[in-house]
């Protein structure tokens, strides 16, 4: 699913937005960012390349209930988010994040992608509900959630079940002048 509007706002004085990520967008960055980060990533081939994980955006995008995001700034890809199960007033829908390099992490953009998430899509289909998993390990990727105000319903051999009601989804104080365009 191509989501048909984009979410822009600034996060620490930075300009970023947050839309439907396009083939042309997959880069060699993008890919070594795939490659070198294996222990939370499922699914993805030992040989990951570009033709691969372009026809994996392509597939993603012709999706009616799919969505694969991207958060960019002047510099670049950031991170991204893959959606599952979007509908009109859904309360099924999941998501995971990811933020690409290393010296991305630990300044928001993890928090910023699950916001971002959210509001964009309770914004464009009134969304009530959210889900995600993480490892239990991957303490950057859960505080992200939880920061957001999601909460832990199910936690079982070491993987969190996290949810949340969007009427208590949380912004993190670094993001302002928000635009839906």
């Amino acid at each position: 699913m191509v989501l048909k509007k984009n979410l822009h706002f600034g996060v620490h004085n930075k300009n970023c937005i947050f839309r439907s990520l396009h083939e042309k967008d997959v880069s060699e960055d993008y890919i070594a960012a795939l490659n070198l980060q294996r222990a939370y990533l499922i699914d993805n081939p030992t040989d990951l390349d570009i033709p691969w994980q372009r026809a994996y955006v392509r597939r993603i995008r012709l999706s009616r209930s799919d969505a694969i995001c991207g958060l960019f700034s002047k510099t670049g890809l950031i991170g991204t988010a893959g959606i599952q199960s979007i509908s009109r007033g859904g309360d099924d829908t999941t998501f995971g994040i990811f933020v690409l390099d290393k010296e991305s992490r630990g300044k928001g953009y993890g928090k910023t992608l699950v916001w971002a998430t959210c509001y964009l899509l309770n914004s464009l289909f009134e969304i009530r509900h959210f889900r995600a998993g993480a490892e239990s390990a991957n303490i950057p990727s859960v505080f992200s959630y939880l920061s957001c105000g999601f909460v832990v319903t199910d936690s079982n051999q070491g993987k969190l079940r996290l949810e949340i009601n969007s009427e208590h989804l949380k912004k993190p104080d670094f993001i302002d002048n928000i635009l839906i365009v």
